[in-house]
């Protein structure tokens, strides 16, 4: 390598080829930098979107030329770009100092390059501008779709009734209706639908008019079969502490269900719920009666309830008889505790139901089901109508099962008639 560049041709070639890049770097560099004269061209552009500005609260435009033809004169990149960014510019007439009537307007622009001149053909257009007014008309519903069989649509409930109705005059002249379309297969259980409202003349074509409000709310109440069904009244929970269950009176036991007349034909009855455990004192309650499947309506949609409660007050009946349930046959039943098979019962209720309450009412029983001779412990159970409660004293007693005379003579019967085939097959 030292020897490379020791030798003089060499470091001369090298010289020269740098001393040639730097010649030619600087050469590019001049032409590169020279000013470029570049030629005016022309772009034309048809059916170029012209823009009214007027008042459109006042005014509507009935009639104008939409479009014009444009011939751009520049240099072509301006051009270019032009073409690349037509939402740069706009066209457009001006009316806002204009009335009711027939204008010829100039077309102004804008957005264009300062060094871009702009030739616009037609250079004005033709514009009718028309004064707006406003009417009140009724509003019309139309049904489409068809309700299930047996159903029939009642008169349709619109709200509001009247709607304004803004446009040109010549315009408003020719509205014969508005209406609506209320699709009856969309119908839900509320009967209800907002529309959108059209105007039309008539014949039975659309006006391009404003309409205030354009939604309206309709409802359409549903005809169907009806039956009057009985409210059954389920009890959840319990009174609170200290308090008994004197009487539930409704003030209506039965309510009429609108529904088809295979739903009516299977419905027994109605059924809501109270929750005693809301309820601290005599008082009225409100019961929502809720809509059943495939039904349409239901009235009314609430009972009243008056609940009666009072406090709680305790009765003693003594000597009441215990009674065996579900004793197999052939055995029989003695009491060792009580020796009697007769003990006491508290039962709590309120004052008036304690009134009306007989000993004979009371239905105290043991369960033998299943026993078999011997001793045995068995609880209580007391049946009282379900606003009444009862502790039995004891609550448990103590029997004996053994057979029965008839089961004793059933089994030396069996025995004797043993002994017999056995002697029998003693003399074969």
């Amino acid at each position: 390598m030292d020897k490379f560049f020791e030798n003089n041709t060499a470091m001369k070639g090298i010289a020269f080829l740098i001393a040639l890049m730097l010649w030619m770097i600087v050469t590019l560099d001049q032409e590169g930098t020279a000013p470029i004269r570049q030629t005016e061209e022309q772009l034309t552009i048809d059916n170029v979107q012209v823009e009214a500005v007027y008042d459109e609260d006042q005014y509507a435009l009935m009639e104008m030329d939409e479009t014009v033809q444009v011939v751009l004169t520049g240099r072509r990149s301006l051009l270019n770009l032009i073409t690349l960014r037509q939402d740069a510019y706009r066209l457009y007439v001006d009316l806002t100092e204009l009335g009711a009537g027939e204008h010829r307007v100039p077309v102004q622009h804008e957005g264009f390059p300062e060094d871009v001149r702009v030739t616009i053909i037609p250079s004005s257009v033709y514009v009718v501008l028309e004064k707006k007014e406003s009417r009140t008309f009724p509003v019309r519903i139309d049904f489409s779709g068809q309700l299930p069989e047996g159903y029939e649509a009642g008169k349709p409930l619109v709200s509001p009734g009247e709607v304004e109705v803004i446009g040109p005059t010549s315009v408003l002249e020719q509205v014969a209706s508005v209406r609506g379309v209320f699709n009856l297969e969309r119908l839900g259980r509320s009967g209800k639908q907002e529309v959108t409202l059209k105007a039309y003349n008539h014949q039975g074509q659309e006006l391009e008019v404003e309409i205030k409000p354009e939604v309206v709310e309709v409802t359409v109440p549903v005809q169907s079969p009806s039956a009057m069904v009985p409210v059954n009244i389920e009890l959840i929970n319990e009174l609170p502490e200290g308090l008994s269950l004197v009487g539930i009176h409704p003030g209506t036991d039965e309510v009429e269900v609108f529904a088809p007349q295979n739903v009516l034909d299977q419905l027994g009855e109605i059924s809501t719920t109270l929750d005693l455990s809301t309820i601290d004192e005599s008082k009225t309650v409100t019961l929502d009666i809720a809509l059943g499947d495939h039904w349409t309506a239901v009235k009314p949609k609430q009972i009243e309830v008056f609940v009666e409660v009072e406090p709680v007050r305790e009765q003693l009946y003594s000597n009441v008889p215990v009674e065996v349930r579900g004793l197999a046959s052939g055995y029989e039943v003695s009491f060792k505790s009580p020796a009697d098979g007769k003990l006491q019962l508290a039962v709590k209720g309120s004052e008036q139901r304690l009134k009306t309450l007989k000993q004979s009412d009371l239905k105290v029983w043991i369960d033998a089901k299943g026993l078999r001779e011997g001793d045995h412990r068995l609880p209580v159970s007391v049946d009282l109508p379900g606003d009444l409660t009862a502790s039995p004293r004891p609550s448990e007693v103590e029997v004996r099962i053994s057979s029965s005379k008839e089961a004793e003579k059933t089994m030396a019967d069996v025995e004797e008639d043993e002994d017999e085939n056995e002697d029998n097959k003693e003399g074969e």
